[in-house]
């Protein structure tokens, strides 16, 4: 079965690297979002687990709650995602313009917590699935005990 369609004017391919660390979290909510998305299916068809549908999921989830998450927390998770990392894991991904540029502002807000830090697309990827991708996935969990 095929995946949602991807909806925007522009969409972009990048790579991000994500850490080895983060890795369940994203496959844990991947594995959820597809079957979220088989229960509204009209034939119950499950797609395959995207890891890149559920990363642009998280992009809009977090982009909404991003106040949720008091400055201390997000300061040490901020420290814990620039520290270098060995063999970080690819996750390539489209990614629609608007959600880039959510992506963008995001990665800004974070960044103003502390200038001395090199703060990049990667570590912003990161730091949202640090901070809020079990959160996420927790939201996933009630769309997929329901009836």
């Amino acid at each position: 079965m095929a995946r949602p369609r991807l909806e925007g004017n522009h969409i972009t391919g990048t790579t991000f690297k994500l850490r080895p660390e983060l890795l369940a979290i994203v496959t844990a909510g991947a594995t959820a979002l597809s079957h979220q998305i088989a229960r509204t299916h009209p034939r119950k068809r499950m797609p395959s687990p995207s890891n890149a549908l559920w990363l642009r999921s998280l992009v809009e989830y977090t982009y909404e709650h991003i106040s949720e998450a008091t400055p201390e927390v997000q300061i040490a998770a901020m420290y814990a995602v620039v520290e270098h990392v060995k063999n970080p894991i690819p996750v390539s991904m489209k990614i629609p313009e608007e959600q880039r540029v959510k992506l963008r502002k995001l990665e800004c807000f974070v960044q103003a917590l502390d200038w001395t830090i090199d703060f990049n697309r990667n570590a912003a990827l990161n730091f949202m699935v640090l901070v809020y991708g079990e959160r996420f996935n927790r939201t996933l969990e009630p769309l997929l005990s329901s009836p």
